[in-house]
């Protein structure tokens, strides 16, 4: 197997040739060997487009990433397919526009008409210009100025652990934070599966994943619909999810929380809740049904333009049908993370 030293490896990574879809550095080694080799080989490996990691298959031919398809032995729900971004690595890979080589702005004038006129530098002076300035501000101001644009795993946990900065955003922070801190707060961890298949009723807020190509969402929510499970979407545009589902509810942009909480009030009150699992998992329901005791539908009704009785008869059905399941991942309607 080819050796590659730490700053090749930043060299091609930062490069671009593969870091916003397959960012992972098993699959560059063994790409960039094979296509020295310049072999036709066969790789087992997982798409790190997003956070599904769906299994695939990819072919080295004549020196170039080919065939890419997904791995029939994978059963954690992408059945062995790839969704159209995992299918389009390749064309990533190869894109003639991708960006090959550190560039660096010469222009200090920031503006839409300002031309940032970007000059090609060295590796060797990128590393140095971005060292320089990690020591200026660290020395100057400490740890806590550097902030690290970067998701949590692997070197850039390392890095931000070594810098000592506590600062660290990446799109998480705009895209499903809510579905950790609840998660961990109410289940000890991120709840990041939801078993769609077997489900006979699923309602949604802004939920559109089926419409956005994610494998785990899109393929058991199809086969959920297969199976006859009844699907109620809540959202102001008619989405992708909403065109599939049994019953789509135009609600006013913002307003899903007057919505749940209404259909809470009736859950809780008409008794149609897992009354065994609130007794042994649970505490402070008492509280939960104190809070919502003023929020009826006709509150809800004037709120979020849903008609009362609507709002009560998706709650007697969710609320009486096993099992059923809320679809909330990147909810879309109000924003990611707003609810």
């Amino acid at each position: 197997m080819v050796q590659w030293s730490w700053r090749q490896f930043l060299q091609w990574s930062t490069g671009g040739l593969v870091a916003a879809a397959l960012s992972d550095w098993v699959f560059f080694e063994k790409t960039l060997w094979a296509a020295a080799q310049d072999k036709d080989k066969q790789f087992y490996h997982a798409c790190h487009i997003c956070d599904c990691n769906c299994e695939m298959i990819y072919r080295i031919r004549n020196g170039r990433l080919g065939e890419m398809r997904g791995n029939p032995a994978d059963k954690l729900g992408a059945a062995g397919k790839l969704c159209v971004k995992g299918y389009s690595a390749p064309r990533l890979y190869h894109d003639p526009c991708r960006l090959s080589y550190p560039l660096r702005r010469t222009n200090p004038r920031k503006g839409r008409d300002q031309d940032p006129a970007w000059k090609i530098i060295s590796w060797d002076e990128a590393f140095s210009v971005v060292g320089e300035q990690f020591r200026r501000v660290y020395d100057q101001h400490g740890p806590d100025a550097i902030v690290l644009f970067a998701r949590p795993k692997g070197w850039d946990v390392h890095l931000q652990s070594a810098i000592g900065t506590p600062n660290q955003l990446c799109h998480v922070d705009t895209c499903y934070i809510n579905h950790e801190v609840v998660g961990n707060a109410v289940c000890g961890d991120r709840i990041w599966g939801w078993d769609f298949s077997h489900a006979k009723y699923i309602l949604g807020f802004g939920y559109d994943q089926p419409g956005k190509s994610k494998n785990i969402h899109q393929r058991e929510f199809m086969e959920a619909r297969r199976n006859g499970a009844k699907i109620v979407i809540f959202d102001p545009r008619l989405s992708e999810t909403a065109q599939k589902a049994d019953v789509w509810i135009p609600i006013r942009p913002g307003t899903d929380t007057a919505a749940l909480l209404a259909m809470i009030h009736v859950i809780v009150n008409e008794g149609l809740y897992d009354k065994e699992f609130v007794e042994k998992y649970t505490v402070g329901f008492d509280k939960l049904k104190a809070h919502v005791a003023k929020y009826t539908p006709q509150w809800a009704q004037r709120i979020c333009d849903v008609p009362a009785q609507t709002l009560v008869q998706i709650a007697r059905e969710f609320g009486s049908t096993r099992p059923a399941t809320l679809a909330y991942h990147k909810r879309d309607a109000g924003g990611p993370v707003y609810m």
